[in-house]
């Protein structure tokens, strides 16, 4: 992998180059969490830059990321650190504060811009509160549980354990019994932070799909998008070798009022077979395709449910269904015995337009 974007990132500066971009062209290198498998558990191998946890971890290393940016057009040269707590929401205004640009009045953003610092031009960033509350999926975030408050050095893990990461990288020593004015002022700005959160609308709703926009005719679902209590399936391979998954809800947004096609697949419409059968083509060669066995499909959204049997040569169980606009979540089962488990792909089109 690290191989895989060294290769493709010199690709990018070599396009950059020759469309006379790279000199006016603000380049940043970035990952979205800390390393999965990239350090064993022991740490003896792989590299955290000597902090502990992995991905998903309220640990330093389960959220720390390298970012590398660039600008040469711009005064932003390479070659110095940058020690200050910052975060994704920052991204915007301070790119914004590159760009000399003016958000919206109406921006309502948790982020700072920190372009002046980037510049060398501003002095260290005063501290700052930043909230992590670990949740991935549907569920509301506990306040306290699961969470990570940050402030300069400090470390607040589940409200309970203080770590300095300056003095204790590893954060193997839970310091909070001699600092408790700390965990109290951090507890009390978390409080205030979750207080101001739950009150925005984003923070109680679900991430619908639109369908019947004028700007997408066909809408895909996949079980890797679907959401319940079952754990979840992201790889394509597990989708090839016909892993099961009780996760078979879809938040869906209806924008038009029509007659819908819901079409419901074993395989995508790119790589196509029968539900109980397995593609003809296996581009690459990266899977092992395996068979299912379901006999029915089921769907159900809006207070309605419906239901058909599966054939030898169906690819896909198509149902006609009128909607009307709004929201509500789709499930999307096969059937198989007394088992139901979710679709692997749904599409949905409006049919009248």
């Amino acid at each position: 992998m690290i191989t895989n974007i060294d290769e493709n990132f010199g690709r990018l500066e070599k396009v950059l180059e020759d469309l006379e971009l790279d000199e006016n062209t603000i380049l940043i290198f970035c990952s979205d969490n800390g390393s999965q498998f990239g350090v064993s558990e022991d740490y003896s191998l792989g590299w955290n830059k000597g902090f502990r946890g992995r991905k998903a971890d309220k640990l330093e290393a389960g959220h720390r990321v390298p970012f590398f940016i660039r600008w040469p057009g711009g005064r932003l040269e390479g070659g110095r650190d940058i020690s200050d707590l910052t975060s994704h929401v920052d991204l915007l205004p301070t790119l914004a504060g590159l760009c000399n640009l003016t958000l919206p009045a109406n921006f309502e953003g948790d982020g700072i811009d920190f372009s002046n610092r980037l510049l060398d031009q501003g002095e260290k960033l005063q501290d700052r509160t930043v909230f992590i509350h670990h949740r991935q999926d549907y569920r509301h975030p506990k306040p306290v549980e699961g969470s990570c408050i940050m402030k300069g050095n400090w470390r607040l893990l589940d409200g309970e354990s203080l770590y300095d990461i300056n003095t204790d990288p590893l954060q193997k020593h839970n310091i909070a019994g001699s600092h408790p004015e700390v965990v109290r002022q951090l507890l009390e700005e978390n409080k205030e932070f979750i207080t101001e959160t739950v009150q925005k609308k984003p923070y109680k709703e679900l991430a619908y799909k639109e369908i019947g926009s004028a700007h997408q005719r066909r809408t895909l679902l996949t079980i890797q998008h679907a959401i319940g209590e079952d754990g979840p399936i992201w790889k394509q391979e597990e989708i090839a070798a016909g892993l099961k998954n009780k996760n078979a809800s879809h938040p869906i947004a209806t924008l038009k009022k029509g007659k819908y096609k819901i079409s419901c697949r074993r395989w995508p419409l790119e790589c196509p077979g029968t539900i109980q059968g397995i593609p003809e083509l296996n581009p690459k060669n990266l899977f092992e395709y395996k068979p299912i066995s379901p006999e029915k499909v089921s769907i159900s959204l809006f207070g309605k449910s419906f239901e058909k049997d599966i054939s030898p040569d169906d690819s896909e169980i198509v149902f006609e269904v009128e909607l009307e606009e709004g929201e509500s979540i789709l499930q999307a089962n096969f059937i198989e015995g007394n088992e139901e488990y979710g679709v692997y792909y749904t599409y949905i089109e409006l049919m009248n337009q």
